[in-house]
This record gives C-alpha cells, structure tokens and sequence, in this order.
C-alpha cells in the first residue's frame, strides 16, 4: 500500500513538471501570436477572408480576389516538386557498397509505403502557410503524423537544431475514453484512470463556438521526449497523472522528429511563412473591390425618378417591359412626371489601384505571370520556359535547400530507428539484404539526396532534346523509346507495343524463312 502511494506521488510529481513546462510553452505561443497568426494565415489562404478581418460581416456574400492562394499554392509547387532520392554511404569505408544500396532500396520502398511524396507537399505547404511544420515518426514500421506548429514546444525557442533539444513537448486534444484505456493498457488502476478527466484547455482556438464543440469530453494529452544516455526518454501525462510511465528506447539516439521552416526567424527556431506579409495588400485589395462595386450599384446604372401620386402603377417601373401609366393632369410632357437619371462616370482610379496592389504584390512574393506559368508554351520551347522558371525560382533555393535538408534529416531518423529497433519492423528479405544491428552501430552513415525538377516544363525540355538527337540521326527509334521518362507526353508505352510487334513478326518471319530452306 505505501509503495503504492509513492508511486501515485512520484506519478503526480512528475506530471505536475511536464504541466509547468508546457504552460512555460503556452507563455511564449501567447506572447509571440502564434495561435492567432496560424488561425488567420490559414484562413486568408483558404479565402475566407472577411471573417477573418472581422466586422461581423462574415455571412455576408462579400467579394474576394484571393491572390495569396496562387502565390502559395506556385511556391509549394516549386519547392515541393522535385524528385528527391536518398542515398546512404559509408563515412568509415569499412562497409561494402553492398549495404549501402540495400540501406538505399530501404529507403526507397519506406518512400513509397508511407506515401511521403503526398506527405512532403502537405509539410511544404504548411510551413509556407504559417512559418514552419513538424513530422513525428512514432514507431519501427516509420508511420508518422503531421504536427501543427502550435501544438510543438520546446526547451528553448531560440535553438533552430531540433537535437540540440533537452525536451519536446507535443500536445494533442484526445477524447478521454480514449486516454483511459491507454492508461488502463499501461498498467493504470481503474480507480486512478477514472481521475482522467475532461478540460476546457484550447488555446489555439479563439471563438467560443469551437471551444464548445471541441473542449467537451475532451483532455489535453501531452508528449515528453527527453535525450538519455541510454537513448530517447518518453513519457505521455495529462494535467494530473502520467498515463503512459516513462520508458527508454535503448540506442535511439535522435529525437524521431524533423521539422521545415520556411524563412528563419532572427535568434528564434520558429519561421516566416509567405502570408503573414500578404495579409495587409490583400485586406486592401479586397476592401477595394467591394467599393467599387458599391458604387457601380449607386451610380454606374440609370435609375428611374417619377413624381409620388403621378404614376398609377409604381410597382412596375422596375419591370422589363412593363408600360408606366401615367395620371392625368396639367403636365406638358410625360418627362414632367417620369424620367431617368443617366449613369456617373466612375473614375478608373479605383480599378488601377487594385491591379497594382495584386500585382506588385505577387512580383514582390516572386510569384508574377511568367513564374505562376502563365506562358503559352506554343510561342516557346520546352527549354526556354524552364529557363524563365528557373531565373523565377531563384529566390525559392532556399527553401528548396530546407526541403532537401529535412529529407537527409527524416533518411537519418529512419536509419536510427531501423538500428534501435532491429529486427522489428523488417520483412525476412530486408533482414537478409540489411546489416545486422551490430554493423549498423559500427557504421559511420552519411546521408545525401539526389534532387532533380520533374515539373512539365523540364520534362519537355527533356523530350526535346531526345526527339533532336533522334532527328539528327544521332540515336535510333528503339533508343529513344528508352530514353523517354515513364511520364512523358509522347505515348511510350504505344512505341513499346509496336516494337515488341516488329520482334515478333521478324521473328516469325525469320522461322519460316529457316523452314522453307530445310525443306
């Protein structure tokens, strides 16, 4: 029974810790407006943008001219669109390059059985939204979730390297059945587990609705990861209990976690994404557009005036078609007692402003006509309109570097998770193919990535040059069959099936010849 109560003691001790850290996180989300700025980035790209300026006008029918979307959706298309392959070497050279190709074919097929091309284009997207995104691999076969950036805390906001961390916090909003059968699953009492209890504790959301649908029944569930000696340390506590006891991953050595920032904050880990400075240009853009079409409304049509009690029928007078009758009286003309005012020149001021707005704003974002694709390709080559995209993405090689970077970071996590948790996991050919865990531990692993565009304006660039040295004589029809990309306009597959059918007939053509000259 005493042993009992200090273990509920040290139980509590220690989730009363990670609760102070997390409030000490919450304190510098506040203060640095980050659930108020990520709630208001997502919304003005999603074009939801008078709620989001407020005013009570959000159920209004209100027009909108988003240009953040595009500018967004050309910057992740550009980062994210490229063909990136991972590659391992072996730093001590004591290792055949043997292994290192079965570490890459690894790779390659936990790529493909994750789905982690789709993945990159959702992390890229959201750092580009609101600054910075989060991956977390939680167990050997590598599944993973997407972390919201408010929902990250760590020991300290000024350290961009994720390692360098002395602790994460992650924070989640579960149901708490839920929670109380994971305590219950690790070895909780049922009378403890019952203690779980809901809260109200949402401070990403602001508006009282999504507090009450979200915060009932609900309890914020947190993750503590620690580096040790022996390995990474983590644990899972609510407000007043641990639900899951610490444990250790023995020779886990990274924190299984990579992030993306889109553009580095100065002496902080956090980033700048590409709305926030939109933001102020697009309101105005906006605000624009609806005054000028309140005064087309006002003035740009004709109106029709008549004089009260002279008209029989003043219902019709907005009709199409209708006759207006007229009383009769001591009127010289019908003009006397109904007429139209004539419509007032608008002055064109207005509309040059918002075109500048919009398009200052994107040539500033570096995302103008010529860098969102606006080119007809039939004026110019496959090679020419990537070189014109390519001098527009010049400022984005940054970021495309980042990408690069956080994929050799995820090919490191993956290859410290293989070696901590070997053999779990692995298929019985991957045990065979790969090193056993003593080797992984000698081996001194580096990581590169191979990274090549795959947007359609360099593969016709691609197919162009091919389709030339085919003109010119300088490679035959079967060699440019194979030298074009399984995704190429010109229909490969077609060219296959007609040179296998030519195979064929030769083939058959030359048996039967060798079948008349035995005869």
């Amino acid at each position: 029974m005493e042993k009992h109560k200090d273990r509920r003691q040290q139980n509590q001790a220690l989730a009363n810790r990670i609760w102070q850290m997390y409030q000490m996180g919450l304190q510098h989300h506040r203060r640095h407006n980050l659930y108020d700025r990520s709630r208001r980035c997502h919304r003005f790209y999603e074009g939801d943008q008078w709620y989001a300026e407020g005013g009570g006008l959000e159920e209004e029918n209100l027009p909108v001219y988003n240009f953040i979307e595009p500018v967004v959706n050309y910057k992740v298309a550009t980062v994210a669109m490229q063909n990136m392959e991972i590659h391992y070497s072996d730093m001590g050279g004591r290792m055949g390059a043997a292994f290192c190709d079965a570490l890459d074919d690894y790779a390659a097929r936990c790529w493909e059985r994750q789905k982690m091309s789709a993945r990159l284009w959702e992390v890229v997207r959201e750092a580009c939204i609101t600054g910075e995104s989060y991956l977390y691999f939680y167990d050997a076969d590598l599944n993973h979730q997407m972390v919201d950036s408010t929902a990250v805390f760590l020991a300290d906001e000024q350290e961009p390297d994720l390692q360098k961390q002395r602790y994460i916090l992650m924070m989640e909003r579960l149901p708490v059945e839920t929670v109380r059968r994971e305590a219950l699953r690790y070895g909780m009492s049922s009378e403890d587990a019952q203690e779980i209890r809901p809260d109200s504790d949402t401070p990403w959301w602001s508006t009282e609705q999504n507090q009450k649908s979200s915060g009932e029944g609900k309890c914020t569930s947190l993750l503590y990861l620690e580096k040790t000696e022996e390995g990474i340390q983590f644990c899972r506590a609510t407000r007043n209990t641990v639900y899951q006891p610490m444990q250790t991953v023995p020779g886990l050595k990274l924190y299984p976690m990579v992030s993306f920032v889109w553009k580095r904050r100065y002496h902080s880990a956090r980033g700048r994404g590409e709305v926030a400075p939109l933001i102020a240009n697009q309101i105005e853009a906006n605000k624009t557009l609806f005054r000028r079409l309140q005064a087309m409304k006002a003035s740009a049509f004709p109106k029709p005036v008549y004089v009260e009690g002279m008209v029989e029928n003043p219902e019709e007078v907005t009709a199409v078609g209708s006759p207006i009758r007229v009383r009769e009286g001591s009127v010289q003309t019908v003009n006397e007692v109904f007429t139209y005012l004539s419509p007032t020149h608008i002055s064109s001021d207005a509309t040059l402003l918002q075109q500048e707005l919009i398009n200052q704003s994107r040539e500033l974002a570096s995302a103008g006509d010529a860098a969102l694709g606006n080119i007809n390709p039939e004026n110019a080559s496959g090679a020419a309109i990537s070189a014109v995209r390519e001098a527009q993405a010049v400022p984005l090689n940054e970021q495309i570097a980042v990408c690069r970077q956080m994929v050799e970071d995820i090919a490191l996590v993956w290859l410290d998770m293989l070696t901590a948790y070997y053999p779990t996991g692995l298929t019985e050919t991957e045990q065979k193919r790969l090193p056993d865990r003593k080797m992984l531990k000698a081996m001194r692993m580096s990581v590169w990535v191979d990274v090549s565009p795959v947007d359609p304006y360099s593969r016709l660039a691609r197919e162009q040059a091919v389709r030339s040295a085919l003109q010119a004589g300088h490679i035959t029809f079967e060699e440019y069959v194979k030298a074009l990309d399984d995704r190429s306009s010109a229909p490969r597959q077609k060219f296959e099936e007609i040179l296998n059918r030519r195979k064929k007939n030769e083939k058959g053509l030359f048996e039967t010849m060798q079948e008349g000259g035995r005869a």
